[in-house]
This record gives C-alpha cells, sequence and structure tokens, in this order.
C-alpha cells in the first residue's frame, strides 16, 4: 500500500507554503503572485531533482530575477524550516 505523505498522512499546510512562497519571491525580487504558479507546478522537479536553493535560484531566474547567493540561502531556509515544522 502507498501512502502521499502530504494531504493523506500529514496536513499539506497549503495556507501556509503559500505564504512561505510569497516571502521567497520578497527576498529574490520577484512578483509574489508570479511565483506561486511556478511553484506548485514544478513539485516532481523539486521532489527529485532539486535542492530548496536550486528551486529558489531556478524559479527566480525563470521569472527575470536575478538574486545573490545570500537571498538564495534566506529564502531556501525558509522553505526548510516549512518543511521541518510540517514533518515534526
Amino acid at each position: 500500500m502507498i501512502f502521499d505523505l502530504f494531504h493523506t498522512l500529514i496536513h499539506g499546510a497549503d495556507d501556509e507554503r503559500n505564504r512561505v512562497v510569497a516571502q521567497m519571491a520578497v527576498i529574490v525580487g520577484v512578483e509574489l503572485a508570479a511565483l506561486v504558479r511556478p511553484y506548485h507546478d514544478t513539485w516532481r522537479q523539486r521532489f527529485i531533482r532539486w535542492t530548496a536553493a536550486q528551486t529558489v535560484q531556478i524559479l527566480a531566474e525563470r521569472l527575470g530575477g536575478f538574486p545573490s547567493q545570500a537571498q538564495v540561502a534566506q529564502a531556501a531556509a525558509l522553505r526548510n524550516a516549512l518543511v521541518r515544522r510540517l514533518l515534526s
């Protein structure tokens, strides 16, 4: 038997995740609403290929942003903190 971790075994925290993605957008200097859709659309890449930092960097660049490594690290730390909260 296979279960989906988020939304099956634990609360998916969609609202909280969207708030974190919006904060990430502010940090890397891209439009808030513009980041949410690509973030959700790239779930497979985020789960199997990209680290949190790579996700931030790739999506920001796709949206015309040029974040510094410090901005990428700060935004990725927000995402990682959310995951830790959800899994603990």
